[in-house]
């Protein structure tokens, strides 16, 4: 997708507002307020340094240790689980002001609660950067 809109259509998507800080070939760099700098794909729309990162919920996994696996990774704390069935609906506070959502396998693995403190990580591939919307 080239826009957020092209991106929400095909379904729920974590949308956070960032500053590009470089390119590096297929990847690039990014700081996010709050809390850190990220790895991802930019669009080709992408022409400024005001950029937005885009994170499909089902591509967000978390756990309680402290280093991810690869990738991407920010510290966070379980605000609401929901189950939907075959999955689970996980929001999760992170950085001073952002909230994302991640759906998990309902497959009776570990179950976190709201307060739990956790570790949210993703490929790098898996995160968008697209031009900045304003709202």
């Amino acid at each position: 997708p080239t826009s957020l809109f092209v991106a929400q259509f095909f379904g729920t998507s974590n949308y956070l507002p960032a500053t590009l800080l470089q390119k590096n070939g297929n990847l690039a760099y990014v700081e996010v307020n709050g809390f850190g700098q990220l790895w991802g794909k930019p669009s080709a729309a992408v022409s400024s340094t005001e950029v937005g990162i885009v994170i499909r919920p089902e591509r967000i996994s978390f756990s309680m240790d402290t280093k991810a696996p690869s990738g991407n990774q920010v510290s966070g704390k379980v605000l609401e689980r929901i189950f939907l069935g075959s999955q689970i609906q996980y929001r999760l506070a992170i950085g001073e002001n952002f909230v994302i959502s991640s759906l998990q396998p309902n497959m009776g693995g570990a179950l976190y609660y709201p307060g739990d403190e956790v570790n949210a990580y993703w490929e790098a591939e898996n995160t968008l950067i697209l031009p900045r919307i304003t709202p």
